[in-house]
């Protein structure tokens, strides 16, 4: 064969090729994989979540090819979703997903330009209001109304590890016995990948040294929002979900003492660089202050019940055995501290 034949041959077979790119069906699921983040390049959750996004896409439209998506379809299929019942906080990351496929589709080639999405739907909250301490400690007594699992002290141990460590709800689903002693919590939180520890006290560690190796928690999220439910309406307290709890841990840290909130939330420290969070550790906050933690009546036993009792009958004691003068001043000092002075 000639070299016109050979040219002949070769553009024969790129006009088959692009043929059958034409007629392939390019969906945003295989979209995501092809051309916005492959599998095994990002966290296994943040992939996972791109996946469910894509899904949902397809379950509302008619939709099958990226290259037919246009501002019409985007626009019902926010309408399908609200009337749905979907939050906005699902369905604004959603959005976001398929636009953010939809722009990979175009650097590659696959789409000459992305379509309007529309005005942004409004933010809700970023952040719950923490739930009331009395009603995490009604909660507690009526862990038994829950129906699953059938272990009668899951949700007891489950509310007590979230409250004292704070950690999200996907990271308390992988803490496992391993991860835990009678001194000490330490794991790797996923989100940022960074390693808590955590002053282990006893009245967690009695609900924790029993169980056997694995993890402590394997109840899904629907799961634990319906048991939650049936926990917070058997206490008569309003529902809350183990963000409140954290948000409540967070807030009880602080108040224990100062910058332990942020060791809980996972933030700086105030005053520090990037640099001295580098080389200091904060973990040393949280043991100082995990005695001045307030702690659910309903976690201890009755023996320490009536050590915090005593307790606080002793110190009230020694206060009004100081000087009259001297009482003012402490008062003073309170007064100065409530006001930021």
């Amino acid at each position: 064969m000639g070299k016109h034949g050979l040219q002949a041959a070769d553009g024969v077979a790129q006009n088959a090729i692009a043929a059958t790119m034409i007629k392939r069906v390019i969906s945003l699921r295989v979209a995501l994989d092809e051309h916005f983040c492959p599998p095994r390049i990002i966290r296994d959750g943040t992939y996972n979540r791109y996946v469910y996004d894509c899904n949902r896409w397809e379950k509302f439209t008619d939709d099958r090819d990226v290259r037919g998506i246009d501002t019409p379809m985007i626009w019902g299929f926010r309408k399908k979703l609200i009337a749905a019942g979907l939050s906005v906080n699902t369905i604004i990351p959603n959005l976001k997903t398929v636009y953010y496929v939809l722009v990979a589709c175009q650097k590659a080639g696959v789409i000459t330009e992305v379509p309007d999405f529309g005005v942004p739907l409004e933010d809700e909250p970023p952040s719950p209001d923490p739930i009331p301490f009395d009603n995490l400690n009604r909660a507690i007594e009526n862990t038994h109304a829950a129906k699953w699992p059938a272990d009668p002290d899951y949700w007891k141990r489950y509310i007590g590890f979230a409250y004292l460590t704070g950690l999200r709800r996907d990271d308390l689903r992988h803490i496992k016995r391993e991860d835990c002693n009678q001194h000490r919590i330490k794991y790797k939180a996923s989100k940022t990948k960074k390693t808590h520890i955590y002053p282990m006290p006893g009245w967690l560690w009695r609900m924790i040294e029993p169980q056997p190796t694995g993890r402590l928690f394997t109840v899904g999220a629907k799961i634990i929002y319906r048991e939650l439910g049936r926990i917070c309406e058997a206490a008569g307290v309003e529902y809350f979900t183990p963000k409140n709890i954290r948000v409540l841990s967070c807030n009880e840290w602080e108040t224990a003492r100062e910058n332990c909130g942020a060791v809980i939330q996972g933030g700086a420290i105030k005053g520090w660089t990037k640099a001295t969070g580098n080389y200091m550790t904060t973990h040393g906050l949280l043991f100082k202050g995990i005695h001045r933690l307030r702690i659910p009546r309903s976690l201890l036993t009755e023996e320490e019940r009536n050590k915090e009792v005593a307790d606080r009958q002793r110190w009230q004691q020694m206060y009004e055995q100081l000087p009259a003068q001297m009482r003012e001043h402490i008062l003073g000092l309170g007064e100065n501290m409530v006001q930021g002075n």
